[in-house]
Order: structure tokens, then C-alpha cells, then sequence
């Protein structure tokens, strides 16, 4: 017994850690020993261009969700690390995003940083327990219409939001697109012309460097490789060139009135520490419990959203055809759980730097690593040039990120196709813009389960009338699944159907395309010959043995009506020769 216990728990044990395992679980093993020195330069070019990126981004994401600019930092140092040794995906880059600030921002704003902190770690724990316990799949329930709805209307809120800042108004950006257009109106008169001119120079820039890069490469002869360097450097471009206009107005001038600037930094690395229990705001002390229940439930929205960001990008840009989507959710999480140590927010796939590692030519995910380690150096080094940093600036490259995610041809492909799915489309559009974007996001999966339900209990039956072999034949088709909440309407139109036709028609119930059919379903199509006249014959074509075996268990004496193993003409055919 001793002998079979111990060869037991050595092969479970050796399932478990296979070579083949710990290559699908940590991938890292899967790439690194056949690691070269060239793909180490590529991945330490395109981990700089990301990580100038990244910082760039950073700080005008933390502004986006109402933190002090360092916790915008904080947020992108773990994924590079975690990402690096558990991704799959050489292009995914980790960190804030407008969308997961935007998010975040609703939990943070006139409260505490921890709010933030323990919400990227609750975002994390929840990821992974989706990814254990394979429930990943929920993030199928965010159609396409609810997506391009969500996304856009997010844009749009976020875009609102940064006005603010761009024009250099007084009084609060807004909770919500409603709020934000509220209090921009309101505070209209309080335009600085300063900011608004380098705000608006700010996106007219950023879309000129933009369209620099169209029909160039890397690979294109020096002047149009120096023209896509400069387009894929356009973020930093733009802040540096920021960084210098008011510095030089400060010199020149003696102060820092000219801009609304982002101020002191705190310098040097995050304390490496639990996530918050407890948080104080003013003079109200929160408990874990307190702290819960203002995120409230509608804050899984945030986890949910990450999941479906990294999953998308995951997708568009990995061909391999060993990509685990559980892989990825586990990893996100870790990524945000670990995060949080550091005082970051919730963070997840970034297209945009993402894109910018495609097209730089990274090899591996350790070009995170890079990422994260050009973040560390800003925080260490830059954070006094920091200072300088106009929020106009900031804010301008916010709103060009995300006007792309407007997507225009997506509501009209909608309205040309499918007047229902934009109609879906439509309702969580102006649900985001109204009541908030977690409240529109749900709104929306509820009316497309709706209409799913909506479908299962009422699907669509094909009736045919024609004549075969002189017989007049009304063929009903039933769908491929019928379920208890369907059986009865099946009942009653068949019936319907049945009572409007001659009665030496022939009823032919047909199953040729059904696969299931439940007790319940069943009980309801054989009550269909129960009450209908005598005198009218019904058959029951084509049905799997499966279902037939349910339908005559509830009444053996029709068997006789279920017909199968021959085309439908023939057994007319051999009725009308009998008759």
C-alpha cells in the first residue's frame, strides 16, 4: 500500500510539474534560453520608446484619475517585472490607461489615494480568482455594440473631463459627462488664454507628428525613418517641448503664473507596503468595511473592463497559436495585486504603447522590463524637470489618445446592418454619458441578455406549406434547441398554426435540424397532438432518438407518429400506396 500511495503522489506530482507545464505557466522558460544578444538591443530600443511613452502617459493618467502624478508612475513599475516572467504576449504593455482612469477616478476624487490602492488590488484578486476558476468567459456577455457604446462614450466623458485643464478654467472637471459640460459652462468665464493656446497648440501638434509617420517605416531610407521616429515620439516631443516653454516663461517672468503647472513630484521609489485597511479623509476615518462599501459592487466593472483590454490586444497582436486567455487574466491580476504594493492604481493592456511596441520591433516581453526600469530612472532623476510640466499639455495628449476610440464607423456599420444592435449601441452610449460609465456598461449586457433570453424563449419557427406527391403538407421546422422557457409558445403555435389549415392537411413537426430538447419542452409538443382533432394527422419528422426517447416516455402510444430513417417524400409516398 506504502509502494502504490508513493508511485500515486509521483505521478500526480510529475503532472503537475512537467517541462511542458511550467513552460504554459511560466513562458518565460519557453523564450529565454534560446535569448540572443541582438534581441536584447531590439527589445532595450523599443523598451525605451515605450518607457518615454509610459511616463509621458503616467502623468497625464494620474491627473485623468484626480492622484498625485507619482502614483501615475507608481502604477506602471510592477507590470513590466510581472509581465515579463508570466506573459505570452512580447507587444502587451502594462500600466494606466484613459479608460481604467477614468474608471478609477469616480473612487478617488475628493477622497483618499488609498481608495485607489486597494482598488487596483481588489481589481487584481478578482482577476485571478476569474482566471483559476476559468470564468474568464464573462467578459463574452460585453458585445460588440455594448463595447463600441462603452468605449465611446468613455472617450467622450474623458475628453469633457480634461477641458478643464486645457483652457485652465477653475472649479472641478466632473464626475460624469453631464457634470463635466455642467461645470465647464459655469466656469467658462475663467479661460486662461495662456493654457488654452499651448493646450489647443498641444492637440494640433500631436496630430500633425501624428500623420508624419503615414507611408514611412524603420526600414524607409533616413528621411523617412527620421519622420516615423518622430511621429512614435510624439508624446514626449510634446512635454519636453512643455517642460521648456515654461521654464522659460519662469525665468523669464520670476513665477509660475503663466501655466497651470503640475507642481512638486514626490522624488525617488514607492515604499513597498501593504494595501491599505484603513484611510482617513478629513477628519473621517474609514474602516476596511467603509472602504468596501464606497467602491460598492459597481466597481467590478473595473477588473471586467482590464480583462476585455488585455484580452483584445492579446489577440490583435499575438499570432501564436498557444495563447492562453487564462494565462492573461491570471497574469493582469498579479500584476495589479502586486501593483498595489507599490501605491498603484488599477492597470491593464495599453493599445496605444502596445501599438508602439509592434512597430518598434520588440522581441520579447522583456522589453517591460526596460519599460519599467525607465520609469524607475524618471522617478529617481526627472521628477524637479517634472514640476514644469503644464497641465494643458498633459490634458491635450489625453484627449488626442482617446479620440480614436470614438468609433464612428462602427456606429454607422451598426445603423446600416443592424438597427437593433445599434439601438443597443445607442441606450449604453447615453446611459455612460448620463449615469456613469459602470452603470452604462451594465445596462448594456442586461438588454443583450435580454434579448438573448428573448430569443431562447421565443425562437423563430419555420412554417412551410407545400405539396408533395399530391398531399398537401404543412411542414413545420423546429430550431435546433428547445428549452423549458420555449415550449410552451411552441405549443401554442404549432396549435395555431395547425387550426388554420384544412384538416386533410398533413402536420409534419419537423426535428431534422433539432439537437435538444428538454422534459419540459418535450411535455409541450406532445400536448400539441393530444388536443388537436382526430381526424387531422401530425407527424413527427426526424427526430433525434435522444428526444424522441423523452416525448414517448410521456405518451408510448404515439409512436407510431414519429417517422425517421427516410426522406419525407418517400414516406408520403408509401402513405398515399397504403391508403
Amino acid at each position: 500500500m506504502t509502494i502504490k500511495k508513493y508511485e500515486t503522489t509521483k505521478t500526480i506530482f510529475k503532472k503537475v510539474f512537467n517541462k511542458e507545464t511550467l513552460k504554459n505557466r511560466i513562458p518565460i522558460t519557453r523564450w529565454l534560453p534560446r535569448y540572443s544578444v541582438s534581441m536584447w538591443v531590439q527589445d532595450c530600443a523599443a523598451g525605451a520608446a515605450v518607457g518615454a511613452t509610459a511616463v509621458a502617459q503616467g502623468l497625464a493618467y494620474a491627473a485623468l484619475a484626480g492622484l498625485p502624478a507619482q502614483h501615475g508612475l507608481y502604477s506602471g513599475i510592477a507590470g513590466g517585472f510581472v509581465y515579463a516572467l508570466l506573459g505570452t504576449c512580447p507587444t502587451m504593455s502594462i500600466g494606466p490607461t484613459s479608460i481604467i482612469s477614468a474608471l478609477t477616478a469616480k473612487y478617488v476624487q475628493g477622497l483618499s489615494i488609498d481608495f485607489a490602492v486597494l482598488a487596483a488590488f481588489l481589481t487584481g484578486l478578482v482577476q485571478v480568482a476569474l482566471g483559476v476558476f476559468q470564468l474568464g468567459f464573462l467578459v463574452d456577455f460585453i458585445s460588440g455594440p455594448v463595447l463600441t457604446g462603452f468605449v465611446s462614450g468613455a472617450a467622450l466623458q474623458i475628453m469633457m473631463s480634461q477641458l478643464k485643464s486645457l483652457l485652465g478654467t477653475n472649479g472641478g472637471g466632473g464626475h460624469s459627462f453631464v457634470e463635466s459640460i455642467r461645470n465647464f459652462f459655469i466656469n467658462i468665464t475663467s479661460v486662461r488664454p495662456t493654457d488654452a493656446v499651448l493646450g489647443v497648440s498641444t492637440i494640433l501638434v500631436l496630430i500633425v507628428m501624428k500623420r508624419l509617420a503615414v507611408g514611412c517605416s524603420r526600414e524607409d531610407k533616413l528621411v523617412k525613418r527620421l519622420r516615423w521616429y518622430v511621429s512614435l515620439a510624439r508624446n514626449v516631443i510634446v512635454v519636453v517641448a512643455g517642460i521648456i516653454i515654461a521654464y522659460v516663461c519662469h525665468v523669464t517672468l520670476g513665477h509660475d503664473g503663466t501655466f497651470k503647472l503640475i507642481g512638486d513630484i514626490h522624488a525617488g521609489l514607492p515604499i513597498v507596503q501593504l494595501p491599505p485597511v484603513t484611510t482617513t479623509v478629513g477628519n473621517v476615518t474609514y474602516s476596511l468595511g467603509d472602504m468596501l462599501t464606497t467602491l460598492g459592487p459597481q466597481s467590478l466593472v473595473i477588473p471586467l473592463v482590464a480583462i476585455l483590454e488585455v484580452v483584445v490586444i492579446a489577440k490583435a497582436f499575438t499570432q501564436d497559436v498557444r495563447f492562453d486567455s487564462t494565462q492573461e487574466i491570471i497574469v493582469l491580476g498579479l500584476c495589479n495585486m502586486l501593483g498595489s504594493l507599490v501605491g498603484s492604481m488599477p492597470v491593464t493592456g495599453a493599445m496605444s504603447r502596445s501599438a508602439l511596441f509592434s512597430a518598434s520591433g520588440v522581441q520579447t516581453p522583456l522589453a517591460g522590463v526596460v519599460v519599467s526600469l525607465v520609469i524607475i530612472l524618471s522617478l529617481s532623476v526627472l521628477t524637479s524637470l517634472f514640476y514644469f510640466i503644464p497641465k494643458a499639455v498633459l490634458a491635450g495628449l489625453i484627449i488626442v489618445a482617446v479620440v480614436s476610440l470614438i468609433h464612428l464607423d462602427e456606429m454607422r456599420y451598426l445603423w446600416r446592418s443592424s438597427k437593433r444592435e445599434f439601438t443597443v449601441m445607442a441606450i449604453t452610449l447615453v446611459a455612460c454619458l448620463t449615469i456613469g460609465l459602470e452603470y452604462g456598461v451594465i445596462i448594456g449586457v442586461l438588454i443583450e441578455i435580454c434579448i438573448v433570453l428573448f430569443r431562447i424563449a421565443r425562437p423563430k419557427i419555420e412554417v412551410n406549406f407545400t405539396v408533395i406527391a399530391t398531399r398537401d403538407v404543412l411542414q413545420i421546422v423546429v430550431p435546433e434547441n428547445v428549452t423549458y422557457c420555449s415550449g410552451e409558445y411552441m405549443r401554442r403555435f404549432i396549435s395555431r398554426k395547425v387550426l388554420e389549415y384544412d384538416k386533410n392537411v398533413l402536420i409534419v413537426i419537423d426535428g431534422t435540424n433539432m439537437k435538444s430538447m428538454d422534459t419540459t419542452a418535450a411535455f409541450n409538443i406532445m400536448e400539441v397532438v393530444k388536443h388537436v382533432d382526430k381526424n387531422i394527422q401530425v407527424v413527427f419528422f426526424s427526430f433525434v432518438p435522444e428526444v424522441r426517447k423523452k416525448c414517448l416516455v410521456l405518451n408510448c402510444t404515439f409512436e407510431s407518429k414519429f417517422v425517421s430513417g427516410v426522406s419525407l417524400e418517400k414516406f408520403i409516398g408509401h402513405s398515399l400506396d397504403l391508403a
